[in-house]
């Protein structure tokens, strides 16, 4: 579940990518309107992706720390998403916490959680 879920991400940043490459390419005005209302709806999309991934990892840890409490630790370090020192739960992260963040003349995104 967590891989397809990563996979989806993947796709929607591409697809941002892909929004931001043909907004500057354009210079038809309806075109350019019409590809940054898909990058604001995509940035949406991304937000809510990242919690839910943000989410999935606690359970994750959560449901290894109940049958093995060593294992806890490991699986925090190994879930792909920088977590904070100090523990922070799912509920305390809304979808404004999550800033996606897009390099004008870029064609890549970075997405950071912000605590």
């Amino acid at each position: 579940m967590k891989e397809e879920l990563v996979r989806v991400i993947q796709k929607e940043m591409k697809m941002a990518a892909g929004a931001e490459n043909l907004y500057h390419a354009t210079k038809d005005r309806k075109t350019r309107a019409l590809m940054k209302e898909l990058r604001k709806s995509s940035e949406k999309r991304l937000k809510a992706l990242y919690s839910s991934l943000l989410k999935l990892n606690e359970e994750i840890v959560r449901r290894e720390a109940e049958h093995v409490p060593d294992a806890a630790v490991e699986t925090a370090s190994d879930t792909g998403v920088n977590l904070p020192a100090e523990e922070v739960s799912a509920e305390e992260v809304s979808a404004e916490e999550v800033q996606v963040v897009s390099e004008p003349d870029s064609d890549s995104f970075q997405v950071s959680i912000l605590y």
